[in-house]
């Protein structure tokens, strides 16, 4: 007998038993409600849980986005220490140079993954909201 496991590998409902609860014949018509309110719960379930991946995902590209604006802030100081002053050391300016424009990309690869991201936990949310 198969069934849905939940996350730390205990079974749910096997799934004769949902299709007992569901109505469902062999075809697949002939759903009553109570069928419908598991299936609802069930959907609701894996959306919230969804959206609170998501949301731990965007926190973890906003500590990248920091990291990367980091990594430029030092190409800035490499930059300055490089091409300012007396002596020109270019073994400093131009990896410097390379950091401030990979750090500024990296950043903005970020920045438009989290306003992505944020726009698409926002419909899960209304979505949630709309239904419940």
């Amino acid at each position: 007998m198969e069934g849905f496991l939940n996350e730390d590998g205990s079974e749910i409902l096997p799934v004769l038993k949902i299709r007992q609860k569901v109505g469902v014949l062999e075809s697949g018509k002939n759903r009553t409600e109570t069928g419908d309110d598991i299936m609802n719960a069930m959907e609701k379930n894996r959306l919230s849980r969804e959206a609170g991946l998501q949301i731990r995902a965007l926190k973890q590209i906003n500590r990248w986005k920091l990291t990367a604006l980091f990594v430029s802030a030092v190409g800035v100081a490499f930059t300055y220490a490089g091409f300012a002053g007396i002596q020109k050391h270019f073994f400093l300016g131009i990896p410097g140079i390379v950091l401030i424009l990979a750090g500024f990309g990296s950043a903005a690869v970020c920045n438009l993954g989290l306003k992505n991201g944020r726009r698409n936990v926002e419909k899960m949310l209304n979505i949630l909201d709309g239904e419940g």
